[in-house]
């Protein structure tokens, strides 16, 4: 059977990854966000590296151009916030109580920023005599040019060399429906906590979770082949709310109202197939007014009334 699959980025993987130029990457597109050029490749499969086998296969230098831009913008976080804490060691904190011993002060700054996810691209330098220290900064261009290289790129692995590029990329998008779908029972549709104890109890609970699961997925499926790129997770908060208005009249009769629906319910509903859903105004003026008996539990006192006056016909 053949698979698609990303690999860990160990050294030999990122000089494979860095043997692809970035123009060669661009001639190579495989979808909107997704460029891909292949490479061969030999893993080593086994439980050890006495018995372990050498197994051919093909890599696929993948560029995500949204994973670029979430880790250039996820790192640009990292070093304003290492800056601002070595703006505010230098301003506040150096040269006073314990940041007067340079020891301090330095074994300092590495806790707070050089050990820190985006310390590795500042070079920092504490100079001066204790009590009149100065601190400076800047960045590592170097070392963030090196880094700037990988962002985006990673490793597809298959061992069916027939597949293309476009083909690797799209199976492996697909690998973690079933996992996001299981993350789903566990959010949205909130499975956890479980005050039960009987088996058969919970294994009840747990089919009705499934079917909702089920319902959630369709939602999904019907809205995007619509062309309605929309979660199921955000179909449900837009309808979470709708209200239904009940009408009593003296005659015993009752009337429903629904309230308007706002842009992005009407798109649903319509990608859903139901295009009878009427305006609020609509209703008002058209909803005929049914029997309290027709209506799911009437109050008592309406009931009582409605044995009283109802005709034959109503009954």
């Amino acid at each position: 059977m053949s698979k698609s699959a990303k690999v860990q980025m160990g050294e030999t993987e990122k000089a494979l990854i860095r043997s692809v130029s970035e123009a060669e990457l661009q001639k190579q597109r495989l979808s909107q966000d997704h460029y891909g050029v292949k490479r061969p490749y030999t893993f080593q499969h086994g439980s050890s590296c006495h018995d372990a086998e050498s197994v051919p296969a093909v890599a696929l230098v993948t560029l995500s151009r949204p994973l670029r831009h979430k880790q250039r913008c996820h790192r640009a976080e990292l070093l304003r916030q290492r800056r601002a804490t070595l703006q505010a060691i230098a301003t506040e904190r150096l040269n006073q109580r314990k940041y007067k011993r340079l020891a301090y002060a330095e074994e300092q700054i590495r806790k707070q920023v050089l050990n820190q996810p985006g310390g590795e691209f500042l070079q920092v330098e504490v100079s001066g005599e204790e009590g009149q220290l100065s601190l400076t900064w800047r960045v590592d261009v170097a070392a963030l040019q090196e880094a700037m290289v990988l962002d985006g790129k990673f490793l597809l692995i298959t061992n069916d060399p027939s597949l293309s590029g476009a083909e690797m990329v799209a199976r492996y998008g697909d690998k973690d429906k079933v996992e996001k779908r299981f993350r789903t029972v566990k959010g949205p549709l909130q499975l956890r906590p479980i005050f039960l104890h009987r088996d058969d109890r919970i294994e009840a609970l747990v089919f009705v979770n499934m079917l909702a699961l089920l319902v959630y997925s369709v939602l999904e499926i019907k809205c995007q082949r619509q062309g309605l790129a929309v979660t199921g997770e955000a179909v449900l908060k837009a309808f979470a709310h709708l209200a239904v208005v009940y009408t009593t009249f003296a005659d015993s009769s009752v009337l429903l109202r629904v309230e308007e629906l706002s842009d992005f319910q009407r798109k649903v509903v319509q990608a859903l197939g139901q295009s009878w859903w009427p305006a609020t105004a609509a209703l008002a003026d058209s909803a005929p007014r049914c029997s309290a008996a027709m209506w799911p539990r009437p109050a008592q006192a309406l009931c009582s009334r409605l044995e009283e006056t109802s005709s034959p016909a109503l009954r």
